[in-house]
């Protein structure tokens, strides 16, 4: 009895490992996501409402069409962050990631190779912003579903499916 237990429970986890994408070495993508389109056209109506009379009018004018083009927008912010198969094979700190991030309700994207630590409880993606010049940590609590930079979790993390050739991984 007992070893027909032991043995149908191995059989379940070895099923299990076989069906995850990461045991194929087929990348896992996980994509968080911030506010929506339309908090962030009010954002930028707000930023154009109060700076009018006070810095120059281009400025208020590109708050407005920043406003106009999120508001058409599924997101303000968006996160992804694409394993690849090193991170199934093992759990170093040196395990790689591609990690896209887009602003400005997807009008501005950056793309960056980022290392990865992952712990029990959270997955963090660092990188060097070229922009800004600086290191960036993207934290990704496994237990909530949230997702943000440094200590902020103001975005809504979730596993996507990759399709290739009409195939669902």
């Amino acid at each position: 009895m007992k070893a027909a237990l032991l043995l149908t429970t191995l059989l379940v986890l070895w099923l299990a490992l076989l069906m995850t994408p990461l045991a194929h070495g087929r990348p896992l993508i996980v994509e968080c996501i911030s506010e929506t389109g339309q908090t962030s056209a009010k954002f930028w109506e707000d930023m154009a409402d109060s700076a009018r009379g006070r810095v120059d009018p281009e400025r208020v004018q590109q708050y407005e069409r920043n406003a106009a083009f999120c508001a058409q927008a599924a997101f303000g912010r968006k996160a992804v962050v694409v394993f690849g198969s090193s991170l199934a094979s093992d759990q170093q700190s040196n395990d790689r990631v591609e990690f896209t991030y887009s602003t400005l309700c997807g009008a501005v994207e950056s793309q960056e190779m980022a290392s990865v630590k992952s712990s029990q409880d959270e997955i963090t993606a660092a990188y060097y912003d070229q922009t800004t010049r600086r290191m960036r940590y993207f934290v990704i609590d496994l237990f909530e579903g949230l997702g943000g930079f440094g200590e902020r979790r103001d975005f809504q993390c979730s596993e996507k499916k990759i399709e290739r050739s009409g195939q669902l991984f």
